[in-house]
């Protein structure tokens, strides 16, 4: 007959044996909680960052056109110089600096690839407008920076945008005055492509 030790030992070792398991689990459910967590906040606030990023080069645009429309004064040539190296930092250091983020989170994805060659023709399409409100030659002074604005929007696969007419009426003739509309639809659906993508692709934290 069992004693009345040998009677205690067997619920005992099932005790601990319980409070181990449920220590180990809940740690680990609590570090994947934690872990899915910050994955989301770092998806939050790479989101904003863009958001806030691209609305910064929108308005820019946008403040520029009108300018071309409303005939403003031409700006002084250092005002000119202060603007275009506004625009390219705005590149250099914002952009790219996404662009690095997306690099290391989603290392074997193409996103920030795609976010790069996204900025770079925005920061391109912000520069057209400021050279067509600057010089007098302006459909050859706008030129480069609008063959890139194509390419971009051809390799995007949207169909949409040459059954609309928009690559025929950016090809015929650049003017902020038809074009601002056309082209901020454009960059606002592009970015949240990139966006949608980020949201549903797994990120790498370390």
């Amino acid at each position: 007959m069992a004693t009345l030790e040998e009677n205690l030992l067997y619920p005992l070792i099932l005790l601990l044996v319980g409070g181990v398991i449920s220590f180990v689990l809940g740690t680990w459910l609590t570090n994947r909680w934690q872990n899915n967590k910050k994955k989301l906040d770092i998806k939050v606030e790479l989101m904003l960052k863009i958001d806030e990023t691209i609305n910064r080069q929108i308005s820019k645009s946008l403040s520029i056109s009108l300018g071309s429309i409303l005939k403003k004064t031409l700006p002084t040539q250092e005002e000119q110089n202060t603007e275009v190296e506004n625009i390219k930092n705005w590149y250099f250091l914002e952009a790219k600096g996404i662009q690095s983020k997306l690099s290391t989170y989603f290392p074997e994805t193409e996103l920030g690839r795609r976010w790069d060659y996204y900025a770079r023709t925005l920061n391109g399409y912000v520069s057209a407008c400021y050279v067509y409100l600057v010089e007098e030659d302006k459909q050859n002074a706008v030129k480069p920076h609008l063959d890139r604005i194509i390419e971009y929007i051809k390799s995007t696969g949207n169909k949409k945008y040459e059954e609309d007419g928009l690559l025929g009426r950016i090809t015929s003739n650049f003017n902020t005055d038809e074009m601002v509309g056309d082209l901020t639809a454009v960059f606002w659906v592009e970015a949240e492509n990139i966006q949608r993508d980020i949201m549903k692709t797994p990120i790498k934290i370390f």
